[in-house]
């Protein structure tokens, strides 16, 4: 469906589309095969969703986990696309005060 339909308008538009994914390079291998492809085209920018998917930020999520999901994703990201994301998608949505304070460390 990606390459029938998106690809098509995207070309004829002249435009970008942003992904957010899971980075954990053990994950579903034929998503990264498919990002691979896009990202080669040009047409797809590839952000960060976190590295494992499974963190769902909350306050009592313990910051070594968010920073792992975080900066751990960005690293296989960039390793892989050669670019440094430069947004971080937040699994639901959801982040804290904790994950800003902890980011003005890294940024």
């Amino acid at each position: 469906m990606i390459r029938e339909w998106m690809m098509p308008v995207l070309e004829e538009s002249d435009w970008t589309v942003t992904a957010a994914y899971i980075s954990d390079p053990n994950s579903f291998k034929p998503a990264w095969r498919l990002m691979d492809e896009l990202y080669s085209t040009g047409r797809m920018d590839v952000q960060s969703h976190g590295l494992t998917g499974g963190v769902y930020i909350l306050p009592e999520t313990p910051l070594e986990q968010i920073q792992n999901e975080i900066w751990n994703s960005t690293s296989v990201l960039e390793g892989r696309f050669g670019t440094r994301p430069i947004a971080f998608i937040w699994p639901g949505g959801n982040f804290t005060p904790l994950v800003w304070r902890s980011l003005g460390r890294r940024v």
